[in-house]
């Protein structure tokens, strides 16, 4: 049985709008963007390197219909209440 390898392709030849873009480490950094993806509006959060070519878009990312930013601002919410509860209990309990 022959199994095929899946891809992710990254498309650059879609016109996208940078949103909002931050420092990930020396050698990376992430770029929000807003694009339209199959005739969808999508939010794009991607993971750029540097080359001599300029920014380059990386396989790591994440690609998600505009309908579900509730719920991914309702996720974040909640992890940073979560991260910090237990970072006031590390302190609290030195």
């Amino acid at each position: 049985m022959e199994v095929k390898e899946e891809r992710t392709v990254v498309r650059e030849d879609v016109p996208s709008e940078l949103i909002y873009s931050f420092r990930k480490n020396k050698l990376e950094h992430v770029r929000i963007r807003l694009m339209k993806y199959k005739e969808r509006d999508v939010v794009d959060f991607r993971v750029f390197t540097e080359s001599l070519e300029g920014p380059q878009p990386t396989k790591k990312g994440l690609m998600m219909g505009t309908s579900l930013l509730p719920e991914l601002k309702k996720g974040l919410h909640l992890l940073e209440k979560h991260y910090k509860k237990r970072d006031e209990d590390s302190t609290t309990a030195a």
